[in-house]
């Protein structure tokens, strides 16, 4: 078996325990990434959630608002108690679009009083009418006599929607309630100019129909993405790569305060991404808004604070396996070599070359004591000699 020499043994030891070092640092590194990215996705969290509530109760403001002004017209109150849809269309037709124009307003309705139920007039689809509205905010506008408003599933999107009661001119009694609505994509879209980051909802799929979302996706020149993801649909995006949103946690599981998901990479930029339940007026949980956070700085700070931590190490461990290789070869590898030297002269025949004790340390020691020995059989092989010599 080919020996291996101590320095050769002590430079491997050397390497091995510097590189564990090495490792325990980057996962030390890699541990503080992980913990920061998840502290921030945990906070683009809870301020998604937070947005979007203030956006959200900033348009239910504005829905109600306009809903006053609207009741107190009283040509539209003159056409609305007499169910003139002509009249009332020819009214509320320059109105709508000022408030579409101005306020993102898209949906217009007059339904009757329950239990008929039936809508009037939908100003913004005219041919569109008498079916009967079965929404929970009309419902409970119904029930509570009183203004209602939240967030409602349509064929493939949702909607704010704001009822409230309309009532004949100097009475308690209702004739039937005015609906006003807007689609909430352009939230999404406030909150991404003000943070930066992607948003979106998915929503259950038991919720859609499956012909019906066909059928609106196909009018609006759109691909039917029914079967993209297995149990939910992405609509709403402020980002055009819906893969970005593919997700193994099932949208019922998510708690109230949200869930981080994993990171990924997209076009050599990294995100973290996460979560948070959203609910329908009648507090049924459709689905989740989805948020996209960039942490392609925090990725490359980490990177580099690990390409300087493995320089330092790389350059250290240089330094150190030089400082060893000198301080043994000083102290103890030279002076074992000319020991080495020296009694292999001896065994020779040269009787002249002297040990001289270097350190007064262990290899000085044994310096001393091989020195002593040597002297010892020089002396002992002269006697014999002299002894031989006598004769």
């Amino acid at each position: 078996m080919k020996s291996v020499s101590i320095k050769i043994k002590i430079i491997i030891f050397t390497i091995v325990v510097l590189a564990l070092g090495t490792f325990a640092v980057e996962l030390s590194i890699n541990k503080s990434y992980k913990k920061n990215v998840h502290s921030a996705a945990e906070q683009s969290i809870k301020n998604a959630q937070k947005s979007f509530e203030s956006l959200l109760e900033n348009d239910v403001r504005m829905l109600h608002s306009n809903l006053h002004s609207l009741s107190l017209s009283e040509p539209v109150r003159a056409a609305f108690v007499a169910k003139d849809t002509s009249k009332l269309f020819s009214i509320a037709e320059p109105v709508f679009a000022k408030l579409k124009a101005d306020a993102g307003i898209t949906h217009w309705y007059f339904i009757n009083n329950a239990p008929d139920s039936r809508c009037l007039l939908r100003v913004h689809n005219k041919a569109m009418h008498s079916d009967e509205i079965k929404r929970f905010t009309y419902k409970n506008a119904v029930s509570t006599n009183a203004f209602s408003a939240g967030i409602e599933l349509g064929k493939t999107a949702f909607a704010l929607r704001a009822v409230t009661p309309f009532y004949a001119e100097n009475s308690d009694s209702v004739v039937g309630f005015m609906e006003l609505g807007e689609e909430i994509e352009h939230i999404f879209k406030t909150m991404k100019t003000q943070t930066g980051d992607e948003y979106g909802v998915l929503v259950q799929k038991k919720f859609l129909n499956e012909k019906d979302w066909a059928s609106v996706r196909t009018n609006k020149g759109l691909e039917n993405n029914w079967n993209q993801f297995s149990d939910f649909l992405a609509v709403d995006m402020t980002s055009d790569d819906a893969h970005l949103v593919e997700i193994k946690t099932g949208l019922d599981s998510i708690s109230e305060q949200g869930i981080v998901l994993e990171t990924v990479e997209h076009d050599g930029k990294h995100f973290v991404r996460g979560m948070f339940p959203l609910y329908a007026a009648d507090k049924t949980k459709v689905g989740a808004i989805f948020i996209l956070h960039d942490v392609t700085e925090t990725y490359l700070d980490m990177k580099a604070t690990e390409m300087r931590v493995l320089t330092a190490v790389g350059i250290t461990m240089l330094v150190i396996i030089l400082l060893f290789i000198f301080v043994l070869n000083k102290l103890i590898f030279k002076r074992l070599d000319n020991i080495v030297s020296v009694a292999t002269r001896v065994v020779g025949g040269d009787f002249e070359k002297q040990i001289i004790p270097g350190e007064q340390d262990e290899i000085g020691k044994f310096e001393s004591l091989f020195e002593q020995f040597r002297q010892v059989f020089v002396n002992m092989l002269k006697e014999h000699d002299d002894l031989l010599n006598k004769k």
